[in-house]
């Protein structure tokens, strides 16, 4: 495993998502009541990826035109969440789709690397992320206003849980 380039892929993304926060919280956010849980989850997901992007980029084969073109498709997802902000319908739908891309990403590795059971717990996390904004959306469409601290909550917790408690980013 080449550990230096994981580590300069995993910063560099972590990085341009820090960006893109920054920008979109200076010139999208206009009510923070309704974009700071919005905000949460989205800062818990850039630390959230850092893992994810050192692990996998130092095991996914470089010459991968499919996974480069999902990895392509999931930074555009990224874009669309900090562009959405300001409308968590519209976050909750980009983030929905966005887990759901990634279980596709997760699903088309498993056969061309050597780690089955790191790549369906990853599959599963991410069903559950989708799960999870799904259900949120669907508080949301109903007027519940406690459907975003929810969110950036149980996100929290589930990091905690796959970072710390039962980390997934390991190679076993």
């Amino acid at each position: 495993m080449n550990l230096t380039y994981a580590n300069k892929k995993a910063t560099l993304a972590s990085l341009t998502f820090l960006v893109v926060f920054i920008w979109a919280t200076r010139y999208i956010v206009v009510d923070w009541e309704l974009s700071l849980p919005l905000a949460i989850f989205y800062v818990i997901l850039i630390v959230n990826t850092y893992f994810s992007v050192k692990l996998f980029s130092g095991i996914i084969p470089k010459d991968n035109v499919l996974q480069d073109s999902i990895d392509f498709v999931l930074v555009m997802f990224y874009i669309a969440m900090s562009a959405s902000m300001n409308n968590p319908i519209l976050f909750y739908v980009v983030a929905s789709v966005f887990f759901i891309i990634a279980c596709m990403k997760y699903t088309f590795l498993l056969g061309i690397i050597d780690y089955p059971v790191l790549l369906k717990r990853k599959i599963f996390v991410n069903l559950l992320g989708s799960l999870a904004c799904v259900t949120v959306l669907s508080l949301a469409v109903f007027n519940y206003n406690f459907a975003g601290w929810l969110f950036a909550g149980e996100f929290f917790v589930a990091n905690i849980v796959v970072l710390w408690l039962w980390p997934i980013y390991r190679l076993d």
